[in-house]
C-alpha cells in the first residue's frame, strides 16, 4: 500500500510557490466500509489533496492509525507544490519535523519491458487517484509513472526510478499475489477484503504481463527521509 504520507513529500522540489495549504482537514479513518476500501490518495485539480485510509509511518503510533486528510492550497498547485505542503501539513498538525540525507544505495530501474507498455494513456479524467484497493490490488487513474514508481517502491522496499521515458499520464490496474509486507491487508476492515489469488503473480510478473513494465536493480543516489 502506499504506506506513508511521507512517500508524497520525499521528493521535493525546488519550484517556488506556496508551501502551505489555505485549509486543511485531518482525521481519523473510519473502519473501511462502503466502498471505502480504497487506500491512497487523490489530487482532484485546483490544489486540493484528499488521502484515504493513509498512515504517517513512523513513530509508533502512526504505523497503527491511518488518516483521512482534505486539504486545498489557495489557487492552483503542481504535485511537487504539493509535496511541499503536505510536509508543512506534517510539521504544523503533528509537530514532525523531516530531514533529508542522500546516499548511495540499490535501486529499482522501472523500464519498459521487452514487447512495449501495456498502459492505457489517460489525459482527460478529471481526477488523478492512486492507491491499493484490497491486498495486492493496486488503482491508478490520470498517474504520471513517476509518481507510480516513487509509490512502487514502497511496495518492493527500495527506490524506484522512472526509466521509462513514458512522460503523459496513465490509467491501470496492477492485481498481484503479495509477499508479507508488499501490499497485503492493513488498516482497519481489512479483513473484510477477499484474499488475493494464492496461484496469482507476483508484483514482478505482473508489473510485465499486465502493464508491459519490469523492474531492474541498480544503485543511484537516493534522498531518504528521517524522522529526527
Amino acid at each position: 500500500m502506499f504506506r506513508t504520507l511521507v512517500s508524497l513529500c520525499v521528493l521535493l522540489s525546488a519550484s517556488a510557490g506556496a508551501q502551505s495549504f489555505e485549509v486543511a482537514v485531518i482525521k481519523l479513518s473510519q473502519p473501511a466500509n462502503d466502498g471505502r476500501q480504497f487506500t491512497g490518495f487523490q489530487t482532484p485539480g485546483g490544489g486540493r489533496l484528499n488521502t484515504i485510509n493513509t498512515p504517517l509511518r513512523s513513530p509508533s503510533w502512526a504505523n497503527s492509525e491511518a488518516y483521512d486528510i482534505t486539504a486545498k492550497a489557495q489557487g492552483g498547485a503542481t504535485m511537487d507544490q504539493l509535496r511541499l505542503m503536505v510536509q508543512a501539513l506534517l510539521m504544523d498538525r503533528f509537530k514532525l519535523v523531516i530531514r533529508h540525507e542522500t546516499k548511495d544505495a540499490p535501486i529499482y530501474e522501472l523500464m519498459v519491458a521487452k514487447g512495449g507498455s501495456k498502459i492505457q494513456e489517460d489525459t482527460a479524467s478529471a481526477k488523478s487517484r492512486l492507491g491499493m484497493t484490497g491486498p495486492g490490488k493496486f488503482t491508478a487513474q490520470k498517474a504520471s509513472l513517476a509518481t507510480f514508481a516513487q509509490l512502487l517502491g514502497t511496495l518492493v522496499g527500495r527506490p524506484v526510478v522512472d526509466k521509462t521515458g513514458l512522460a503523459s499520464t496513465y490509467t491501470f490496474r496492477l492485481d498481484w499475489t503479495p509477499e508479507v509486507g508488499e501490499g497485503g491487508p492493513r488498516g482497519p476492515g481489512a479483513q473484510d477484503v477477499a484474499p488475493p489469488d494464492p496461484s496469482g503473480p507476483s508484483l514482478f510478473t505482473a508489473l510485465q504481463e499486465q502493464l508491459g513494465l519490469r523492474l531492474q536493480s541498480g544503485k543511484g543516489a537516493v534522498l531518504r527521509a528521517h524522522w529526527p
